[in-house]
């Protein structure tokens, strides 16, 4: 089972306690993964490139440790993690000013890239 191993870790742990007591996670995810999606922003608001970093990697690890135990709450979370950083892609992406891009847009392009190649197999 996955253990607290840091801030960022406690951050995840945060949202899933958050999400447990929002949604029944025994359902199919697909019917919470959207409540489950604003959780994991809510830990990720106002925290700086590196932590959101670490945070985003701590929801991986944790994805990877409770699909052997909780397969559906482990989509689920996968699936809210997903959702929530296309969610905040476009979000920045419509906040954007400049020509440059974000830092923080290419770490949620790569949490969504590690987030979706999580699973394929059993897709």
């Amino acid at each position: 089972m996955f253990t607290i191993k840091s801030e960022a870790d406690e951050r995840v742990m945060t949202a899933i306690e958050d999400i447990k007591a929002g949604c029944e996670v025994m359902d199919d995810y697909h019917e919470w993964e959207d409540i489950a999606s604003s959780s994991i922003t809510s830990v990720l608001d106002d925290l700086d490139d590196d932590q959101y970093d670490s945070t985003c990697s701590a929801f991986i690890r944790y994805i990877r440790e409770t699909a052997a135990e909780q397969k559906n709450l482990a989509y689920g979370v996968r699936a809210a993690l997903i959702r929530a950083m296309n969610e905040n892609i476009d979000y920045l992406g419509y906040m954007s000013t400049g020509d440059e891009e974000d830092p923080l847009i290419s770490i949620m392009k790569d949490i969504i890239d590690k987030a979706e190649g999580l699973f394929k197999e059993a897709d």
